[in-house]
């Protein structure tokens, strides 16, 4: 990734983040979403680019902090030369949101580190939804319902799922629209994806 010019101090360095969504496997037979990010920046005048699923800004400092070790000669100290404290004050700057750029919520650090720590079984879009809608990252798995066209298709589908549609004569219609307003009051929806309440 080039980097463009930018001025630097001798006491701090700029880090360029580079996030990028992945989905693996962990675990027997469960896939997880996972948010890489790819830190780009100049230790000992030296580009370097490390890729990592962080789960916190300490362990992006670490890997920081582990390349400068390896990159320092301690023989050769210059002006330009800094210390392990200098590292661990690195300015985070995110020059490109790289594949979440097209989910506005999760531009945040924090929700990155969050969703990485959680093990999601859920794809990004459901991820990007719950957080629009105010689900806690933890709670993402165990509140979301599927995805939806509309409101009264999801209510349906979940009452025949839980068995509690009678069985009607075929001239007994249900009022769907009517029961999917009092059913929503227990559940929240965001661009078509259906979470419950916690």
């Amino acid at each position: 990734m080039s980097t463009p010019e930018r001025e630097q101090t001798n006491q701090t360095k700029p880090v360029w983040l580079k996030p990028k969504i992945d989905l693996r496997a962990r675990g027997q037979n469960k896939m997880t979403t996972t948010i890489e990010i790819t830190v780009t920046t100049t230790i000992n005048g030296n580009n370097v680019t490390e890729t990592l699923t962080p789960t916190s800004e300490e362990e992006i400092k670490e890997a920081l902090l582990k390349e400068y070790r390896e990159t320092r000669d301690p023989n050769e100290e210059t002006e330009q030369d800094y210390n392990e404290d200098d590292v661990i004050l690195f300015d985070f700057e995110v020059e490109d949101w790289g594949e979440a750029e097209d989910y506005g919520k999760l531009q945040d650090l924090e929700i990155i580190y969050q969703i990485n720590e959680n093990d999601i079984s859920n794809d990004i879009d459901v991820i990007n939804a719950a957080v629009c809608a105010g689900i806690d990252i933890n709670d993402i798995d165990e509140a979301y319902n599927g995805c939806f066209k509309d409101d009264e298709e999801f209510v349906e589908d979940l009452l025949e799922q839980t068995g509690d549609v009678p069985k009607l004569p075929h001239y007994v219609y249900i009022d769907w629209e009517r029961t999917a307003r009092d059913v929503m009051q227990d559940y929240t929806e965001e661009n078509g994806h259906y979470f419950r309440n916690l």
